[in-house]
């Protein structure tokens, strides 16, 4: 049976605490006296709740005293058991049924709100913060057992198979992955369709957002396009002048399937040499250009005796400019040496 254990402890009259490093010491002592006698750590538990547990009586048998010449007994005595109460908890956590029925009543609905709470001061020292890691070979399910919400993580649901869930989907008549993003924002998804098919149905028969919907639609990314040729050939024959009428043209439900919109994206590195080339006007756009140098163009506009920016719009109407003279020399030789209008004519 034990006696009495006698700690030596240093306690700060101005702080009102035990020093660390003795407190280590102490901790090391009680921790292995608590490996072979379950009294001790019931002792702790009973002194740090305040309330009698179904151990009492065993941890009544075990009597703590420390002497110190520094301080009132008592007051140490009580101080150093619930500091070494947090420490030994860690060694004896609470059962997983009754720390389950314990966090189930304080109503949190989620594993975020459980962060927050097993931040707190309120989380008991008994305890985990981490019960998934704890309680996982001794009656851990999920988060949504755990605080009593009923919710399962997706990885564990059970899905409907893809053909029935497709089924499902294409009733809604929903038209694009959009809409069918929305819909799962509300409450009307049955909890065995997943709000992911693509990844859920990955190896499962999933194709695409416009077969699980069934509109047909097929992402860019996926479709069989015409060769560059072949669609530069199409475009040309359609007369267009400008990106703007191109832009327009797509908005239209002339444009074949297989031709892109995006034709600069998808013949990137498969031919594409400007939209000059594929609508067919010839146009150059300005970074693909061989402009004058900005002194050469200078020197050029001087004599031309232009006085203000409208005379220069006005002269460009005339087609007589060179080709190696920008329409917006503001633009092109912005970082080039261009100050101003006044500068570039002449007129200072």
């Amino acid at each position: 049976d034990w006696g009495y254990v006698i700690l030596p402890v240093v306690y700060d009259d101005e702080t009102g605490e035990i020093d660390n490093d003795n407190f280590n010491e102490i901790l090391a002592i009680v921790r292995g006296l608590a490996s072979n006698d379950e009294r001790i750590i019931d002792y702790f538990k009973d002194k740090n709740k305040g309330t009698s547990s179904a151990s009492k009586e065993r941890s009544e048998q075990f009597n703590f005293e420390v002497f110190s010449d520094y301080i009132d007994e008592s007051l140490l005595s009580e101080q150093l058991q619930i500091k070494l109460w947090e420490k030994l908890s860690k060694f004896n956590w609470m059962p997983f049924e009754e720390a389950k029925e314990y966090i189930r009543a304080l109503g949190l609905e989620s594993s975020t709100e459980w962060g927050e709470y097993r931040k707190s001061v309120k989380k008991p020292f008994d305890m985990p913060s981490n019960p998934n890691i704890v309680y996982k070979d001794d009656g851990w399910i999920s988060w949504g057992d755990w605080l009593g919400t009923g919710r399962i993580a997706d990885q564990y649901k059970v899905y409907r198979n893809f053909e029935e869930a497709r089924t499902y989907a294409q009733k809604l008549g929903l038209k694009s992955g959009t809409e069918w993003r929305k819909f799962c924002l509300t409450n009307a998804l049955p909890n065995d369709i997943p709000k992911t098919p693509n990844i859920v149905y990955q190896m499962k028969g999933w194709k695409s957002m416009g077969d699980w919907l069934g509109t047909g639609m097929i992402a860019p990314k996926n479709r069989n396009f015409r060769t560059f040729k072949e669609a530069r050939n199409f475009v040309r024959n359609l007369g267009l002048k400008s990106v703007a009428e191109w832009k327009l043209y797509c908005k239209s439900i002339e444009r074949p399937t297989d031709i892109p919109e995006r034709a600069n994206r998808n013949y990137k590195n498969d031919g594409w040499n400007g939209w000059g080339d594929f609508l067919g006007t010839g146009n150059i756009s300005n970074s693909r250009k061989n402009f004058k140098s900005f002194n050469n163009a200078r020197i050029f506009v001087k004599p031309l005796n232009l006085k203000s920016h409208r005379e220069w719009r006005d002269y460009l109407k005339s087609e007589k400019k060179p080709n190696d003279l920008p329409n917006t020399p503001d633009e092109v030789y912005k970082d080039k040496g261009w100050i101003s209008w006044g500068d570039f004519l002449g007129k200072e």
